[in-house]
């Protein structure tokens, strides 16, 4: 069930070509993304230790998820923001744990995610 709180994102980025700013601030830093489809608000939500080398695994299409790619074919990579929803600098908490959480509180059918849990 979706909760009805608002996820706030902590960091936007709308140009995805500027790949060395994305290194600059995103490199070694673990967090919560999500690519946002600005044409229909879909997103997909995902989470890593490496911010930066996952979010190119997906604007390259490698090791990316299908939904995600297909909408990228469709819409262009133009179309896409980034979203940083947390920055993960607790080692005590679990990022699968938090991607579950902020997956929960969207509609499940607004996610290019196949599953509700990380």
């Amino acid at each position: 069930m979706s909760s009805s709180l608002i996820v706030i994102p902590l960091k936007k980025y709308e140009n995805l070509s500027d790949t060395l700013t994305l290194r600059k601030e995103l490199k070694k830093i673990g967090g919560i993304y999500a690519l946002l489809n600005t044409e229909n608000n879909n997103q997909y939500i995902g989470s890593s230790l490496n911010l930066y080398d996952r979010l190119m695994d997906h604007i390259k299409g490698r090791g990316s998820n299908i939904k995600l790619q297909r909408a990228i074919k469709k819409h262009g990579l133009s179309k896409f923001n980034i979203l940083i929803y947390y920055f993960h600098n607790d080692p005590s908490v679990l990022l699968t744990d938090v991607e579950t959480s902020i997956i929960s509180k969207f509609p499940f059918s607004s996610l290019y995610n196949f599953k509700k849990e990380a």
